[in-house]
């Protein structure tokens, strides 16, 4: 059984560019399922197939300037890497291709008056490789 990753090391960038001051993202494959039913099955589907494939992703930064909201009013595609540990060789990396970026939000993170921001959108292909 192997240790689980601690996510203060991991590395978010969009391009060749890191995200600076990332508290948080959700990246993933998102797959439809195909589902028929016969007469015949028995309550159990005759098909079951994975269907199309999406790829989300959501950033979560504090806000330093307005340069995210900018790439989703762009309407640009983008590439998103998610290195959950980081850079060092041999360590994994997660490729997010063709991401158009469609909701960004500013947002009060605490009383302490700390500002933050979400950035999120979908991709075309994910990749996987490592450093």
């Amino acid at each position: 059984m192997s240790t689980p990753d601690i996510g203060r090391i991991a590395i978010i960038k969009i391009g060749s560019t890191a995200i600076g001051y990332a508290k948080g993202f959700d990246a993933g494959i998102d797959g439809t399922i195909v589902k028929e039913y016969t007469l015949d099955s028995g309550g159990n589907p005759s098909v079951l197939k994975l269907g199309t494939l999406s790829y989300p992703v959501s950033i979560e930064k504090l806000f330093v300037d307005k340069t995210y909201a900018d790439y989703v009013l762009a309407k640009n595609p983008v590439t998103v890497e998610v290195a959950p540990q980081g850079t060092p060789v041999g360590k994994p990396k997660f490729t997010y291709s063709g991401v158009i970026l469609n909701k960004w939000g500013l947002t009060n993170v605490k009383a302490d008056g700390v500002i933050g921001e979400r950035v999120s959108g979908e991709g075309t292909g994910m990749a996987t490789g490592t450093y």
